[in-house]
């Protein structure tokens, strides 16, 4: 019994200093990914214009969604 405890005690010494020379390996670490970044339209300065802009763009989204899916709303509604 007392061989078994000496040999888990020096197995687990084993892997803890294997652990910490670890740390210094000399592998390299893999180089960054660079990301490009786009802006998807200029940048507008005026906080009023931009404002104005934000809604030309929901009233070309609601137009679209209006005559997308207009006419199957009222279709439906008139065959009832």
């Amino acid at each position: 019994m007392n061989q078994k405890k000496r040999i888990i005690f020096i197995k687990g010494l084993w892997r803890g200093m294997s652990g910490t020379l670890n740390l210094f390996s000399l592998n390299e670490p893999p180089a960054p990914v660079s990301i490009d970044i786009k802006p998807l339209r200029p940048a507008i300065e005026n906080s009023s214009d931009a404002i104005r802009a934000d809604w030309v763009q929901t009233g070309r989204d609601l137009d679209s969604a209006i005559t997308k899916y207009g006419n199957k709303v009222t279709s439906s509604r008139s065959a009832a």
